[in-house]
């Protein structure tokens, strides 16, 4: 619930980019989150709609939103049709996302840091094999849908990447399956990952 409560926070109402959509006939589901002022005033920000039109808001948040409207709050099944599924999911090359050059995973070398709010930060120096292994799985992750505003401290796995001359690249953040970012959590998938 505390996620969706970010998420609807953060939800911005940008314009809906229309969709592919495949129903006659059907009618329109409408999917939208209200925000309420401190003084009472509703604004209702438009998320989705689907059936006879397709449209949705790109705004990370927003889309966040109605995915988990769609897939978790309204529960829909396999049965649904694809084309009343949200269309726009993104991906995106973790390195992209992240505003790295990708041919960095070639090169870096590798340090692996846990976090845990009670026992505090402890290291790991992955041996050779562990680390091409990690940053070729790294090099094939694809950033999706965002799932939470929530910035996110502790329980998590930092892999800081160096180059050959020791200099400090990049220091990619996990919480579980999680991306953590300044803006929030999104979720990752391998991509074209080598190892896995």
């Amino acid at each position: 619930m505390l996620e969706l409560l970010s998420l609807i926070e953060s939800a911005q109402p940008w314009p809906l980019e229309p969709q592919p959509a495949g129903a006659v006939d059907f009618g329109l589901n409408t999917f939208s989150a209200v925000r309420y002022g401190a003084d009472g005033s509703a604004e209702v920000i438009p998320l989705a709609v689907s059936g006879d039109r397709a449209a949705e808001n790109p705004e990370p948040n927003a889309h966040a939103l109605y995915e988990a409207l769609f897939h978790e709050i309204m529960i829909h099944e396999t049965a649904v049709p694809a084309w009343l599924e949200p269309k726009s999911i993104p991906r995106e090359p973790l390195a992209a996302f992240c505003g790295l050059d990708e041919t960095l995973f070639e090169v870096a070398s590798l340090a692996v840091s846990y976090s845990d709010p009670r026992s505090g930060e402890r290291e790991y120096m992955p041996d050779e094999d562990e680390t091409r292994e990690t940053l070729d799985w790294l090099a094939g992750l694809v950033v999706t849908c965002k799932r939470s505003a929530l910035p996110y401290a502790g329980h998590t796995c930092v892999y800081t990447l160096y180059s050959p001359q020791g200099e400090k690249l990049a220091a990619l953040e996990f919480f579980h399956d999680l991306l953590v970012t300044g803006d929030g959590m999104y979720a990752v998938e391998p991509g074209h990952s080598q190892a896995q």
